[in-house]
């Protein structure tokens, strides 16, 4: 039976994280406009307002001029963003790269290190250990001042993290390992999501999506896969997967048994463009073996496309070609508003997102705008980092008062 202390409890702490997301959205503002605009008394609004001033997690900032009518000047309120601080881990296939945010989502500091968990797992988590280490060092802090900590990863990853689906390329990565490691030592909350989903709301939040009520996140580079973020929140589907698109089929490439993912992406166009004796003495240099995600080459390969290299010009036609159709297929499947490019390629954005919005504005029946992402190898970090800013507003706000309840 749900009790009269539990209404209450469950009351004030929906209310005050309905005061905390105001204040983010809108701040600096003040405790008369948050009661009209959350429909929440004055005097209820003044205990909510104090109780999380109390707590740290808002703060004054000064006052409005004086009202027309005279009397006292409102004070406004703004997210006290050094209270505590967000450290995000993002790896990919050739770099992991270390952030750590503010609860405003402002990034601090950051740096990233040429090591995956490829390598070895092992020594990867002992290298992570050292990096939040190394960022909390550089401000002063230490793991008392952690909120959060978010890792953005490949693969489909479980709500229990009970599996993960993921490339071999990433050797024994365990996300169940991984976080249990952090927690042990920083005894904090760790989540983990889907990196190109994290990248989505990213974009959502903080980069070319503001603004949208559907949108679709397209990465493309050393992997393709999408993201949606439908009213603000992601949709992932019931079993995690929504948006893996890496194996794309048309009638002409069911029966091949290669992946669009692969046909289209850097292994791929590398692996193209070396399969000429003409190609291959264009390059100061060759990807050691047959890995084809070697950095430097791909970056010696768009010098060359973007001096007009013919067979460069025509494989890049070729990708826009087949991301024009995934994407209009997406765009009427999911009805969105808005779709942002992003990953690797976004280098070729002035080739490939002409063609994709000519497609769109052709076989759509209803269309939908597409820009490059402004985040670029930020978005994914920065979506990680509204993740555990939201769930770190939620758990304070639940926490404290039921602990003032006593339940």
């Amino acid at each position: 039976m749900i009790t009269g202390g539990v209404n209450q409890s469950y009351l004030r702490s929906y209310n005050q994280r309905s005061v905390l997301g105001a204040v983010y959205e809108r701040g600096p503002v003040s405790k008369a406009c948050l009661s009209r605009l959350l429909g929440i008394s004055k005097p209820a609004m003044a205990d909510n307002v104090s109780r999380l001033i109390s707590a740290g997690l808002l703060r004054e900032t000064g006052e409005t001029p004086s009202p027309a009518r005279g009397g006292r000047r409102p004070v406004l309120l703004n997210i006290n963003k050094n209270f505590r601080y967000i450290v995000i881990i993002d790896f990919s296939y050739l770099s992991s790269r270390f952030d750590l945010y503010n609860l405003c989502g402002e990034p601090v500091s950051s740096f990233s290190v040429k090591q995956t968990p490829s390598q070895e797992f092992d020594r990867w988590i002992s290298m992570c250990l050292n990096a939040v280490e190394t960022l909390l060092h550089a401000q002063n802090l230490d793991g008392g001042d952690i909120a959060a900590i978010g890792i953005s990863s490949p693969g489909v990853i479980s709500p229990y993290l009970n599996e993960i689906i993921i490339e071999s390329v990433f050797g024994e990565f365990n996300p169940r390992i991984l976080r249990q490691r952090l927690i042990e030592k920083y005894d904090c909350p760790v989540y983990i999501k889907n990196s190109t989903n994290a990248a989505a709301l990213g974009e959502y939040t903080r980069g070319a999506g503001r603004g949208s009520a559907c949108l679709l996140y397209i990465s493309c580079g050393q992997g393709l896969g999408a993201g949606i973020v439908f009213e603000g929140r992601i949709y992932q589907g019931s079993r995690m997967a929504a948006g893996e698109i890496a194996n794309f089929i048309t009638p002409e490439t069911a029966g091949s048994g290669e992946s669009l993912e692969k046909r289209i992406c850097i292994g791929g166009l590398i692996g193209n463009f070396l399969g000429m004796e003409a190609n291959r003495v264009k390059l100061s240099q060759l990807p050691p073996g047959q890995e084809g995600r070697n950095e430097a080459v791909f970056e010696e390969i768009v010098a060359l496309w973007r001096g007009g290299d013919p067979f460069l010009a025509a494989a890049v036609k070729d990708i826009a070609l087949q991301l024009g159709c995934l994407v209009s297929n997406m765009v009427m499947v999911l009805n969105c508003d808005r779709v942002v490019f992003g990953g690797e390629y976004h280098v070729f954005a002035g080739e490939i997102l002409p063609r994709i919005r000519e497609m769109i504005e052709t076989h759509c029946i209803v269309g939908a705008g597409i820009e490059v992402s402004q985040l670029k190898e930020r978005a994914s970090s920065a979506g990680m980092a509204a993740l555990c800013r939201d769930a770190c507003f939620d758990q304070i706000c639940e926490s404290r008062n039921t602990e003032i309840e006593g339940i």
